[in-house]
């Protein structure tokens, strides 16, 4: 249904494509912001230590 209503924006394809792209990035900037801060603190290893080295 969303892809149908897509489709008969009457937009030029690159203003559609602009659009999804701030679309894409505005839920990708809340994922990092957001959602994964979030989801860390259910992990089963320590979310300050990722990526030290030390095992």
């Amino acid at each position: 249904m969303y892809s149908w209503i897509w489709q008969k924006l009457p937009l030029p394809g690159w203003l559609k494509f602009i659009i999804f792209l701030l679309i894409f990035l505005g839920i990708v900037a809340f994922l990092f912001l957001y959602g994964f801060p979030y989801i860390a603190n259910f992990l089963p290893f320590p979310y300050g230590n990722a990526g030290s080295g030390s095992m």
